[in-house]
Protein backbone atom coordinates (compact mmCIF):
# COMPACT_ATOMS: atom_id res chain seq x y z
CA UNK A 1 0.00 0.00 0.00
CA UNK A 2 2.95 2.28 -0.66
CA UNK A 3 0.96 4.79 -2.72
CA UNK A 4 -1.10 5.67 0.34
CA UNK A 5 2.05 6.40 2.35
CA UNK A 6 3.03 9.23 0.01
CA UNK A 7 -0.60 10.41 -0.06
CA UNK A 8 -0.65 10.77 3.72
CA UNK A 9 2.76 12.45 3.81
CA UNK A 10 1.94 15.05 1.17
CA UNK A 11 -1.55 15.74 2.50
CA UNK A 12 -0.41 16.21 6.09
CA UNK A 13 2.40 18.57 5.10
CA UNK A 14 0.29 20.67 2.75
CA UNK A 15 -2.55 21.03 5.26
CA UNK A 16 -0.21 22.20 8.04
CA UNK A 17 1.52 24.78 5.85
CA UNK A 18 -1.11 25.71 3.26
CA UNK A 19 -4.03 25.88 5.68
CA UNK A 20 -2.60 26.06 9.21
CA UNK A 21 -0.05 28.86 8.75
CA UNK A 22 -2.46 31.26 6.98
CA UNK A 23 -5.39 30.55 9.31
CA UNK A 24 -3.24 31.30 12.36
CA UNK A 25 -2.52 34.74 10.85
CA UNK A 26 -6.18 35.34 10.00
CA UNK A 27 -7.32 34.39 13.50
CA UNK A 28 -4.67 36.66 15.01
CA UNK A 29 -5.69 39.51 12.71
CA UNK A 30 -9.35 39.28 13.73
CA UNK A 31 -8.70 38.49 17.41
CA UNK A 32 -10.15 40.79 20.07
CA UNK A 33 -6.68 42.04 21.00
CA UNK A 34 -5.76 42.93 17.41
CA UNK A 35 -9.10 44.64 16.75
CA UNK A 36 -8.71 46.76 19.87
CA UNK A 37 -5.24 47.86 18.76
CA UNK A 38 -6.54 48.95 15.38
CA UNK A 39 -9.43 50.83 16.94
CA UNK A 40 -6.95 52.60 19.22
CA UNK A 41 -5.21 53.99 16.14
CA UNK A 42 -2.38 51.48 15.63
CA UNK A 43 -1.47 51.90 11.95
CA UNK A 44 1.30 49.32 11.82
CA UNK A 45 1.01 46.68 9.13
CA UNK A 46 -0.11 43.35 10.57
CA UNK A 47 2.40 40.53 10.68
CA UNK A 48 3.56 37.67 12.90
CA UNK A 49 7.18 38.09 13.97
CA UNK A 50 9.03 34.94 15.04
CA UNK A 51 11.81 34.74 17.60
CA UNK A 52 15.32 34.76 16.18
CA UNK A 53 15.89 31.14 17.21
CA UNK A 54 13.09 30.06 14.85
CA UNK A 55 15.61 30.60 12.07
CA UNK A 56 17.07 27.18 12.94
CA UNK A 57 13.71 25.51 12.24
CA UNK A 58 13.61 27.24 8.85
CA UNK A 59 17.15 26.09 8.11
CA UNK A 60 16.23 22.48 8.88
CA UNK A 61 13.23 22.77 6.55
CA UNK A 62 15.62 23.81 3.77
CA UNK A 63 17.84 20.79 4.46
CA UNK A 64 14.89 18.41 4.44
CA UNK A 65 13.57 19.90 1.21
CA UNK A 66 16.94 19.54 -0.53
CA UNK A 67 16.95 15.83 0.36
CA UNK A 68 13.33 15.24 -0.69
CA UNK A 69 13.83 16.95 -4.04
CA UNK A 70 15.70 13.80 -5.04
CA UNK A 71 12.64 11.56 -4.61
CA UNK A 72 10.41 12.83 -7.47
CA UNK A 73 13.40 12.77 -9.80
CA UNK A 74 14.36 9.11 -9.14
CA UNK A 75 10.78 7.89 -8.43
CA UNK A 76 11.80 6.12 -5.21
CA UNK A 77 12.72 6.89 -1.63
CA UNK A 78 15.82 4.88 -0.76
CA UNK A 79 16.54 3.66 2.73
CA UNK A 80 19.57 5.96 2.89
CA UNK A 81 17.33 8.97 2.20
CA UNK A 82 15.09 7.89 5.05
CA UNK A 83 18.02 7.50 7.41
CA UNK A 84 19.37 10.91 6.39
CA UNK A 85 16.01 12.57 7.09
CA UNK A 86 15.80 10.90 10.51
CA UNK A 87 19.35 12.08 11.25
CA UNK A 88 18.33 15.64 10.31
CA UNK A 89 15.44 15.36 12.77
CA UNK A 90 17.73 14.06 15.54
CA UNK A 91 20.14 16.95 14.93
CA UNK A 92 17.14 19.28 15.13
CA UNK A 93 16.19 17.83 18.54
CA UNK A 94 19.78 18.27 19.73
CA UNK A 95 19.85 21.84 18.43
CA UNK A 96 16.63 22.99 20.07
CA UNK A 97 17.54 21.30 23.36
CA UNK A 98 20.11 24.08 23.85
CA UNK A 99 17.73 26.90 23.01
CA UNK A 100 16.51 29.29 25.67
CA UNK A 101 12.75 29.31 25.48
CA UNK A 102 10.25 31.49 27.28
CA UNK A 103 8.62 29.66 30.19
CA UNK A 104 5.00 28.84 29.28
CA UNK A 105 2.03 29.81 31.42
CA UNK A 106 0.62 26.48 32.57
CA UNK A 107 -3.10 26.01 33.05
CA UNK A 108 -5.41 23.12 33.85
CA UNK A 109 -3.90 19.65 33.54
CA UNK A 110 -0.53 21.07 32.45
CA UNK A 111 -0.36 23.16 35.64
CA UNK A 112 -1.18 20.10 37.73
CA UNK A 113 1.56 18.05 36.08
CA UNK A 114 4.03 20.94 36.32
CA UNK A 115 3.46 21.12 40.08
CA UNK A 116 4.45 17.49 40.60
CA UNK A 117 7.93 16.57 41.88
CA UNK A 118 10.53 15.95 39.17
CA UNK A 119 10.26 12.15 39.16
CA UNK A 120 6.49 12.30 39.47
CA UNK A 121 6.37 14.43 36.31
CA UNK A 122 8.67 12.08 34.45
CA UNK A 123 6.70 8.98 35.41
CA UNK A 124 3.41 10.66 34.47
CA UNK A 125 4.73 11.77 31.08
CA UNK A 126 6.23 8.34 30.37
CA UNK A 127 2.97 6.56 31.24
CA UNK A 128 0.97 8.96 29.06
CA UNK A 129 3.44 8.43 26.21
CA UNK A 130 3.09 4.63 26.43
CA UNK A 131 -0.71 4.80 26.63
CA UNK A 132 -0.93 7.22 23.69
CA UNK A 133 1.43 5.15 21.55
CA UNK A 134 -0.56 1.99 22.34
CA UNK A 135 -3.88 3.59 21.40
CA UNK A 136 -2.44 4.92 18.12
CA UNK A 137 -0.87 1.54 17.29
CA UNK A 138 -4.12 -0.34 17.91
CA UNK A 139 -6.33 2.12 16.02
CA UNK A 140 -4.14 3.02 13.02
CA UNK A 141 -4.68 -0.20 11.07
CA UNK A 142 -8.49 -0.41 11.43
CA UNK A 143 -8.76 3.34 10.78
CA UNK A 144 -6.81 3.02 7.53
CA UNK A 145 -8.77 -0.04 6.38
CA UNK A 146 -12.10 1.61 7.22
CA UNK A 147 -11.07 4.72 5.31
CA UNK A 148 -10.34 2.68 2.18
CA UNK A 149 -13.57 0.70 2.52
CA UNK A 150 -15.53 3.93 2.91
CA UNK A 151 -13.97 5.25 -0.27
CA UNK A 152 -15.03 2.16 -2.19
CA UNK A 153 -18.54 2.21 -0.74
CA UNK A 154 -19.03 5.93 -1.49
CA UNK A 155 -17.25 5.73 -4.85
CA UNK A 156 -14.64 8.27 -3.71
CA UNK A 157 -10.99 8.01 -4.72
CA UNK A 158 -9.25 6.28 -1.78
CA UNK A 159 -6.07 8.26 -2.49
CA UNK A 160 -7.96 11.52 -1.93
CA UNK A 161 -9.42 10.27 1.37
CA UNK A 162 -6.01 9.17 2.68
CA UNK A 163 -4.40 12.40 1.49
CA UNK A 164 -6.89 14.85 2.97
CA UNK A 165 -9.23 13.21 5.49
CA UNK A 166 -6.67 11.21 7.51
CA UNK A 167 -4.35 14.22 8.12
CA UNK A 168 -7.29 16.33 9.30
CA UNK A 169 -7.80 13.80 12.11
CA UNK A 170 -4.12 13.51 12.97
CA UNK A 171 -3.41 17.26 12.90
CA UNK A 172 -6.54 18.35 14.81
CA UNK A 173 -4.82 18.57 18.25
CA UNK A 174 -2.02 20.80 16.98
CA UNK A 175 -4.43 22.96 14.99
CA UNK A 176 -6.63 23.40 18.06
CA UNK A 177 -3.70 24.43 20.24
CA UNK A 178 -2.27 26.81 17.63
CA UNK A 179 -5.64 28.43 16.89
CA UNK A 180 -6.31 28.96 20.61
CA UNK A 181 -2.91 30.61 21.01
CA UNK A 182 -3.58 32.88 18.02
CA UNK A 183 -6.99 33.90 19.38
CA UNK A 184 -5.39 34.83 22.71
CA UNK A 185 -2.82 37.15 21.14
CA UNK A 186 0.07 34.66 21.14
CA UNK A 187 0.29 34.35 17.37
CA UNK A 188 4.10 33.97 17.38
CA UNK A 189 3.88 30.86 19.56
CA UNK A 190 0.97 29.57 17.46
CA UNK A 191 2.91 29.84 14.21
CA UNK A 192 6.01 28.34 15.84
CA UNK A 193 3.95 25.29 16.86
CA UNK A 194 2.85 24.65 13.28
CA UNK A 195 6.33 25.27 11.86
CA UNK A 196 7.68 22.66 14.27
CA UNK A 197 4.86 20.30 13.26
CA UNK A 198 5.76 20.80 9.61
CA UNK A 199 9.41 20.09 10.33
CA UNK A 200 8.60 16.91 12.26
CA UNK A 201 6.56 15.55 9.37
CA UNK A 202 8.97 16.70 6.67
CA UNK A 203 11.90 14.87 8.30
CA UNK A 204 10.85 12.19 10.81
CA UNK A 205 7.60 11.12 9.13
CA UNK A 206 9.08 11.15 5.64
CA UNK A 207 12.26 9.42 6.80
CA UNK A 208 10.38 6.66 8.62
CA UNK A 209 8.51 5.61 5.46
CA UNK A 210 11.33 3.78 3.63
CA UNK A 211 12.53 2.38 6.95
CA UNK A 212 9.07 0.92 7.63
CA UNK A 213 8.92 -0.35 4.04
CA UNK A 214 12.18 -2.27 4.44
CA UNK A 215 11.14 -3.64 7.86
CA UNK A 216 7.91 -4.82 6.24
CA UNK A 217 9.86 -6.83 3.66
CA UNK A 218 10.03 -4.31 0.84
CA UNK A 219 12.41 -5.07 -2.00
CA UNK A 220 15.53 -3.16 -3.11
CA UNK A 221 15.70 -1.09 0.11
CA UNK A 222 13.76 1.68 -1.64
CA UNK A 223 10.14 2.71 -1.28
CA UNK A 224 8.76 2.92 -4.85
CA UNK A 225 7.00 6.16 -5.80
CA UNK A 226 4.57 6.11 -8.72
CA UNK A 227 3.97 9.03 -11.08
CA UNK A 228 1.12 10.42 -8.97
CA UNK A 229 3.18 10.24 -5.80
CA UNK A 230 6.13 11.89 -7.54
CA UNK A 231 3.95 14.82 -8.68
CA UNK A 232 2.48 15.24 -5.22
CA UNK A 233 5.94 15.17 -3.62
CA UNK A 234 7.22 17.71 -6.14
CA UNK A 235 4.31 20.03 -5.37
CA UNK A 236 4.72 19.60 -1.60
CA UNK A 237 8.46 20.29 -1.76
CA UNK A 238 7.88 23.40 -3.85
CA UNK A 239 5.24 24.60 -1.37
CA UNK A 240 7.69 24.04 1.48
CA UNK A 241 10.39 26.11 -0.19
CA UNK A 242 7.88 28.89 -0.90
CA UNK A 243 6.99 29.05 2.78
CA UNK A 244 10.67 29.02 3.71
CA UNK A 245 11.44 31.81 1.26
CA UNK A 246 8.75 33.98 2.84
CA UNK A 247 9.91 33.20 6.40
CA UNK A 248 13.55 34.12 5.75
CA UNK A 249 12.69 37.51 7.26
CA UNK A 250 11.12 35.78 10.31
CA UNK A 251 7.87 37.59 9.53
CA UNK A 252 4.58 36.19 8.24
CA UNK A 253 2.07 38.77 7.02
CA UNK A 254 -1.37 38.89 5.45
CA UNK A 255 -0.08 38.93 1.87
CA UNK A 256 1.82 35.69 2.47
CA UNK A 257 -1.21 34.16 4.20
CA UNK A 258 -3.60 34.97 1.36
CA UNK A 259 -1.09 33.74 -1.23
CA UNK A 260 -0.43 30.46 0.58
CA UNK A 261 -4.08 29.78 1.35
CA UNK A 262 -5.13 30.53 -2.23
CA UNK A 263 -2.53 28.17 -3.69
CA UNK A 264 -3.49 25.51 -1.16
CA UNK A 265 -7.18 25.69 -2.14
CA UNK A 266 -6.20 25.29 -5.80
CA UNK A 267 -4.00 22.28 -4.95
CA UNK A 268 -6.83 20.30 -3.33
CA UNK A 269 -8.86 20.27 -6.55
CA UNK A 270 -9.05 16.55 -7.46
CA UNK A 271 -7.47 16.98 -10.88
CA UNK A 272 -4.13 15.30 -11.51
CA UNK A 273 -3.37 17.07 -14.79
CA UNK A 274 -1.87 20.28 -13.41
CA UNK A 275 0.10 19.08 -10.36
CA UNK A 276 3.49 19.50 -12.04
CA UNK A 277 2.62 22.95 -13.39
CA UNK A 278 1.31 24.06 -9.99
CA UNK A 279 4.57 22.89 -8.45
CA UNK A 280 6.47 25.02 -10.98
CA UNK A 281 4.37 28.04 -9.98
CA UNK A 282 5.25 27.43 -6.32
CA UNK A 283 8.92 27.00 -7.15
CA UNK A 284 9.10 30.18 -9.24
CA UNK A 285 7.50 32.16 -6.42
CA UNK A 286 9.89 30.52 -3.96
CA UNK A 287 12.89 31.60 -6.04
CA UNK A 288 11.51 35.16 -6.15
CA UNK A 289 11.21 35.27 -2.36
CA UNK A 290 14.66 33.73 -1.94
CA UNK A 291 16.10 36.43 -4.19
CA UNK A 292 14.25 39.27 -2.45
CA UNK A 293 15.29 37.98 0.99
CA UNK A 294 18.73 36.78 -0.10
CA UNK A 295 20.54 38.69 2.67
CA UNK A 296 19.05 36.24 5.20
CA UNK A 297 19.95 33.00 3.38
CA UNK A 298 23.45 32.55 4.78
CA UNK A 299 22.46 32.98 8.42
CA UNK A 300 19.46 30.69 7.92
CA UNK A 301 21.62 27.91 6.47
CA UNK A 302 24.10 28.31 9.33
CA UNK A 303 21.45 28.51 12.07
CA UNK A 304 20.92 24.72 12.47
CA UNK A 305 24.61 24.30 13.30
CA UNK A 306 25.12 27.46 15.35
CA UNK A 307 24.87 27.55 19.13
CA UNK A 308 21.73 29.49 20.04
CA UNK A 309 22.11 32.87 21.66
CA UNK A 310 20.76 33.42 25.19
Amino acid sequence: MVEYATANLTGANRIVQGFGWPVVALIAYFSVKAVRRRRAGDKREFGITLESDSRADIGFLILGSMVLLIVPAVRSMHLLIGILLVVIYCVYLWRISGSSREEPELEGTAAYVGALPKWGRRVFILVMLVVSATVIFLSAHPFGDSLLEAGKALNIDEYILVQWLAPVASEAPEFTLAFLFAARGKEGAALAILISSKLNQWTLLAGSMPIAYVIGGGANAALPVDSRGAEELWLTTAQTLLGVGILLTLRWGMTASILMLGLFLVSIIPDETFRTDLGIVHMVLALVYFYVNRQHIRETIRAPFTKPKD
